[in-house]
């Protein structure tokens, strides 16, 4: 599941996105967050998952912060 809150010094309340393949269950196999909105991936399952980032386009490690 991914969470995108708030674009502020702290998370506002999230927006859920399930992830997964089974689009037909209303799953996404991706999403697109917003430059500058917080985002934050648990799982929903039991299950071990890979989750991936990719940042397009001129990602900036200067204008990364970890929360």
């Amino acid at each position: 599941m991914l969470q995108l809150g708030g674009t502020g010094d702290q998370p506002a309340p999230a927006d859920e996105i399930v992830l997964g393949g089974e689009v037909s269950s209303a799953e996404r196999p991706q999403a697109v967050v917003p430059g500058g909105t917080w985002q934050h991936a648990t799982l929903a399952g039991a299950h071990p998952v890979l989750v991936s980032c990719v940042v397009v386009p001129g990602f900036d490690f200067a204008d990364f912060r970890l929360g």
